[in-house]
């Protein structure tokens, strides 16, 4: 089906849905739309871009819904933006224009109309949007017998996040409805840009930035830093997790610890990486709506940015405890959520310079409980006869046998693990994206049910941290002579020298010295004409297109020729020094910015 040409993009009759009469104006970009504009260009389009397979109701034509598109497109300024550079990034708001409905007649052949409908937009969502000459909206519209059966809406990530498509999609029902519409928002995208300007929105701004600067300079740069780790190709399995006895216990470990459900199964993550991973501090990056301001509840727009929860997790011993400590985390994270990415991008590179190491946003956590998010097109099940890593609907061994998991087709994914909290009440239900390199099929599995189970148990008392590999069947990882903590990351050394060696061209040794404050630090010694700082910025180099599991050494050492046994620190010690530093210079901060 999906390789017919009636659902191509521009395949099916057209069906014009005209605007005029709107707001005609421009301004500077916000820190969302220019943050989601880079990954319109960058990311994968099929996993980027949002699209709607909603139900027409019956008696609604097709001029109705031409219509409703051009009633929210007058409603919403960001529907009808365009983003030019010219010379500088900005927004240009059209005040008419138009879009094109594609209309596709599904026949007995093709299959139910709904199964149509998901090809249409599965093939238009697949198509990446110019921001800078597209409007961010392609609708079609699936017909049988010639009556409209489905619309499907496929939008561009810079005009609208996740709870701008749930506030969109009440919207559009009311407008076939003929129900009257409340006013149009008063903030508007150009109306948010200029608060961002403001004096208050620039001290917002740099709170943000001060907050991930220090969280970036002291936390572990990557959580999977484990035995074997290896690069990732991005294409992530995604397991969904129900239970109906999770959700209730939910309800009474909430109750207990004045915690709210997704802060709990935040909690519950943090707990199982650190079992799993033997991190001493937690890193998840968690999606913040960003609609704290009463101005922006009924916001248009992409006002969510990344959070960023760090939680210390070795001087808890029970998951109340935790629990506590991971919602004052994510408050924090919360509250320092708005900033510009290209302003945190020097941050992010000035941090990895001092540090010699790398930020890896590997772990994500993404709260959607609270939307609706009717129609969202995902990915279908695996099919049953097991093509995916597990049969399709199994049952996981739980105290009440009411955890089930099942497999979802690989998705494209810039991350190593991802869990979303889909429903929380009545039934949990959670997704989870995992690297098959970092946690197999079965660990996948142990890590999404054990979250559930934890939860389970948890409504039974507080829940000691040390019973986690009973309850789940997780094990830690076992990380073998050669690993140590360097400045919070766990390191293995022989990666450490394997990477030196590879830049240097030649023998070279790296120790690992105890440091107060570091715990260990990195010290190299290498032969040849090289300068301390290019031996810096060569390791950082490396760091980015491989490795979680090294740092750059703390100190480099240039001696004249290496000695004839080269794993012998004190043979290096004779030999004499050409040169020696740090390599965070500022020819190294020039060549890596």
């Amino acid at each position: 089906m999906d390789d017919d040409s009636r659902y191509d993009p521009q395949a099916g009759r057209a069906l014009p849905a005209r605007f005029s009469g709107g707001s005609a104006r421009s301004g500077p970009v916000t820190v969302g739309q220019a943050n989601m504009r880079r990954c319109v260009l960058r990311d994968d389009p099929a996993h980027l871009n949002a699209c709607l397979v909603l139900p027409v109701p019956d008696g609604v034509g097709l001029d109705a819904l031409a219509d409703a598109v051009r009633v929210l497109a007058l409603r919403h300024e960001s529907l009808r933006t365009l983003y030019p550079v010219d010379p500088e990034l900005q927004q240009v708001v059209l005040g008419e224009g138009g879009f094109t409905l594609r209309v596709h007649e599904a026949d007995e052949a093709d299959g139910p109309p709904g199964d149509v409908a998901r090809a249409v937009g599965e093939r238009l969502r697949s198509v990446r949007f110019e921001p800078r000459t597209e409007l961010p909206l392609r609708a079609a519209v699936v017909t049988a017998g010639g009556r409209p059966r489905h619309m499907v809406l496929v939008l561009c990530h810079i005009a609208v996040d996740a709870a701008g498509i749930d506030l969109l999609t009440a919207e559009w029902h009311a407008v076939l409805a003929g129900r009257a519409l409340p006013e149009p928002p008063a903030v508007q995208p150009v109306d948010l840009a200029l608060t961002e300007h403001s004096e208050l929105g620039r001290r917002r701004l740099a709170s943000s930035l001060r907050y991930w600067e220090n969280q970036l300079r002291t936390t572990p740069q990557s959580m999977f830093a484990v035995p074997g780790v290896g690069p990732c190709d991005w294409m992530l399995g995604r397991l969904r997790v129900r239970s109906r006895s999770a959700a209730r216990a939910l309800t009474v470990v909430a109750e207990r610890t004045g915690t709210s459900r997704a802060t709990l199964v935040l909690a519950a993550m943090c707990a199982l990486l650190a079992h799993r991973l033997g991190q001493r501090t937690v890193v998840v990056a968690t999606p913040a709506a960003n609609r704290f301001l009463p101005e922006l509840a009924d916001y248009i727009g992409t006002v969510a940015q990344d959070g960023l929860v760090s939680v210390r997790t070795d001087d808890v011993a029970t998951f109340d405890e935790l629990a506590a400590r991971v919602r004052g985390r994510a408050l924090a994270a919360l509250r320092h959520s708005w900033f510009d990415y290209d302003d945190l991008l020097p941050r992010i590179e000035r941090a990895e310079r001092d540090r010699g190491s790398h930020w890896a946003r590997d772990c994500v956590f993404n709260d959607l409980s609270t939307l609706t998010l009717e129609g969202l097109l995902t990915s279908p099940p695996v099919p049953a006869d097991g093509a995916g890593p597990s049969p399709r609907d199994r049952t996981a061994a739980a105290p009440d046998g009411d955890v089930r998991v099942d497999w979802f087709r690989p998705e494209p994914m810039l991350t190593r693990l991802m869990l979303w909290t889909v429903r929380l009440e009545e039934e949990l239900e959670l997704a989870l994206w995992a690297d098959p390199n970092l946690l197999p099929a079965a660990e996948a599995e142990a890590f999404g049910a054990g979250v559930a189970r934890l939860l389970g148990a948890a409504a039974d008392g507080d829940v000691p941290l040390d019973r986690l590999e009973e309850l789940t069947g997780l094990a830690p990882v076992a990380r073998g002579e050669g690993w140590y903590l360097v400045d919070s990351c766990w390191v293995d050394l022989a990666s450490v020298q394997a990477m030196v060696e590879e830049v240097a061209g030649g023998p070279s040794l790296v120790a690992a010295v105890p440091d107060d404050v570091l715990g260990h630090r990195l010290e190299c010694w290498t032969a040849g004409g090289h300068d301390p700082a290019a031996l810096h910025t060569a390791c950082l180099a490396a760091l980015r297109h491989r490795r979680l599991d090294a740092m750059a050494p703390h100190r480099y050492t240039v001696v004249d020729r290496a000695p004839d046994d080269p794993a012998d620190p004190a043979a290096w010690r004779t030999r004499t020094v050409l040169a020696e530093g740090t390599g965070r210079t500022a020819t190294a901060a020039a060549v890596t910015s």
